[in-house]
Parts: C-alpha cells; sequence; structure tokens
C-alpha cells in the first residue's frame, strides 16, 4: 500500500464573477463561471508513524505549518475519520498566492483527496467537496469536473460544458490582495448587477460572445480604485486584441483570453519584459 501520493492542484479562473449582496450569515453571495487551468501546484502527502502533521512549501511568502491551509485540512481528516497517524504534507508551489487564482484552496482540495487514498476511506466527489466547504469556499469547485457555474457562497457548484479553444495569459504583478481585504472593502461599493445570461448554454461562438459582451467581476471597481496599476495592466492587455481581459477573482493577478494561441505566446513574450509572473495557460477538465 502507498505510502506518499502526489497530486496536481490546478488552478481556477473565474471567466466571470457576479457578487449580489450581504447574506444574513455575512458570506457575500456569489454567482461565478469557473473553468480550471493548468498551472498547478503539486502536493504530496505522506503518512507519518505518529499523529503529527507538518507542512512545507517551496515558497517563503507561503506560510508553512500550522498557517497552511493545507494542514488544517489534514487535521480535519483526521478528527472526522479518525485517522491514527499523522501526514508529511509538501507543496511545489507554482500558482502564485494572493491572485485570485485559488491556489490554496486547490492544495486543501488536493489534501483531501490524497488521505482518500492513503487511508482507503472510499469518499466520493461530493462527500469530499462537502468537506471542502467547511474549510473554504473556493475548495468545492475543485471536486467539479472542471467548468462549473458556482453559486451561494461558493460552495454550491454545477458541472457544464464549456469549450476549450483558446489559450489563457496571466499576469501577476507584484501586489498580492487578501480574500477578506476584497469582500471587506467591497461592501462599500457593492452594486447589484443585473444578471440575463442562459449559463447553460455557453457553447461555441455563444462563449466567446459572453466574455466579450458580457462577463464582468465585481471586484474591478473597488481592486482598481485601490490599485491602479491592475487597472492600467487590464488595459494593455484589451489593446493587444485579446477577446477578453479581466481580474481573476479577488485579485491580483489579471488574465486575458486568445483565440489564436501564437497571439497568446507574443503577447506573454511582452509582458514577461516588465512582470516575473506571467503564465501561458490552457483550461482543461479535471475529470470527464
Amino acid at each position: 500500500m502507498a505510502t506518499t501520493i502526489t497530486l496536481p492542484a490546478y488552478a481556477k479562473l473565474n471567466l466571470a464573477l457576479y457578487v449580489l449582496g450581504l447574506r444574513e450569515d455575512g458570506y457575500h453571495e456569489i454567482v461565478s463561471v469557473v473553468q480550471g487551468i493548468d498551472l498547478a501546484d503539486e502536493v504530496s502527502v505522506t503518512k507519518r508513524e505518529d499523529k503529527n502533521i507538518t507542512v512545507e512549501t517551496t515558497r517563503p511568502d507561503v506560510p508553512a505549518g500550522e498557517k497552511n491551509i493545507a494542514y488544517k485540512t489534514a487535521a480535519v481528516m483526521q478528527s472526522l475519520f479518525d485517522i491514527p497517524y499523522g501526514f508529511d504534507i509538501f507543496i511545489e508551489k507554482s500558482i502564485p498566492p494572493e491572485s485570485g487564482l485559488g491556489g490554496g484552496s486547490s492544495d486543501a482540495a488536493a489534501v483531501i483527496m490524497a488521505i482518500n487514498q492513503l487511508s482507503s476511506l472510499g469518499l466520493g466527489y461530493g462527500k469530499m467537496a462537502k468537506i471542502g466547504a467547511g474549510l473554504g469556499s473556493d475548495v468545492p469547485f475543485f471536486f467539479s469536473t472542471g467548468s462549473a457555474l458556482v453559486s451561494g457562497r461558493g460552495e454550491k457548484v454545477k458541472d457544464i460544458k464549456l469549450p476549450f479553444g483558446y489559450t489563457v495569459i496571466i499576469v501577476k504583478p507584484d501586489i498580492g490582495i487578501s480574500t477578506e481585504w476584497a469582500y471587506e472593502n467591497l461592501k462599500n461599493s457593492l452594486t447589484k448587477p443585473s444578471l440575463d445570461v442562459n449559463f447553460a448554454s455557453l457553447w461555441g461562438e455563444t462563449f466567446f460572445r459572453f466574455l466579450r459582451e458580457e462577463a464582468r467581476n465585481s471586484f474591478e471597481p473597488v481592486v482598481f480604485s485601490h490599485y491602479p496599476e491592475l487597472r492600467r495592466i487590464k488595459h494593455r492587455l484589451e489593446e493587444t486584441g485579446v477577446v477578453h481581459a479581466g481580474l481573476a477573482g479577488s485579485g491580483s493577478a489579471l488574465f486575458a483570453i486568445c483565440s489564436d494561441s501564437s497571439q497568446a505566446y507574443t503577447i506573454m513574450k511582452r509582458f514577461k519584459e516588465y512582470y516575473k509572473d506571467v503564465f501561458l495557460c490552457n483550461p482543461l477538465a479535471f475529470r470527464f
């Protein structure tokens, strides 16, 4: 029986993100079209002989130990299923932190899946997603097929079909934005968007028309007012003729959708001259 499981923890892209309002429980109600992309961390989980849990990462700006969501995830799994041993968790980071790409949440989902396999728990995706919802609002998405309509506070995930015929450019400047900061500041400028979109039929040209004409991110006004450099990056991406450009989640990464991969490569090389974290990515399915 395996004592170590290594899994990819893929990033996510909120192609559109609408924050509808503040709920009575203190969370915000959202609707988001979310797609997995092939930018990924690598998460290795190893059984220990004692019940201790350790977490190490390859980035100094990502916390290790108890401050990392992977630690809390392992502790929750250990407690829920009375697992009599601990885990060493090692995270090879590729997804930039505080970028809006879901790196921490994806790492948590990978830890759940790895412990499920290591401990022969036999959990299905639905059960793992429910456990993930207690750890963070973005975690349940990572148990979807990779293309989903996400609602509620993030815990309601409905698989949808989205086309894959495009390339994604990610630009992450040297700015970090925590999700907590973004939501706290959103309270002061919250506007309820009008939604008249059939999210179940975003296919073919309808998908690209949706991106060009209707896709929005409710965080952009407040984030751009505090960090004007991010607005400038979005405008520079738009000026290259991409299908759509926008803020990734609550930021601080920006993304652009290109229908032509050679155009995307040219744009990526141009932005690499100014920013360290620039990635060329593709949409992918987590499972079929």
